[in-house]
């Protein structure tokens, strides 16, 4: 299960977990995964209808709860 997130979102997010967990969570892939469930992939792709590259984050995730968690509690919220 794969989520896609602007580079924007991400690094919001990315500060939380950060503030939240320490600096080796988000540093050790492993350690992220084994944590929160998933791994961080930085992606680029040709948008044809933009004419550039366009990056964005995909976070991919090993079961269907981690993913549910992590929707509740960083998606769509404001705290």
């Amino acid at each position: 299960m794969t989520l896609v997130l602007s580079e924007r979102n991400w690094n919001k997010i990315y500060h939380r977990i950060r503030e939240e967990y320490g600096d080796s969570v988000v540093i050790i892939s492993w350690k992220l995964k084994d944590t929160l469930g998933f791994t961080v992939r930085r992606y680029r792709y040709y948008n044809e209808t933009l004419g550039h590259m366009v990056d964005d984050i995909r976070l991919d995730f090993y079961d269907e709860p981690a993913m549910t968690f992590f929707q509740l509690k960083y998606l769509n919220n404001d705290a």
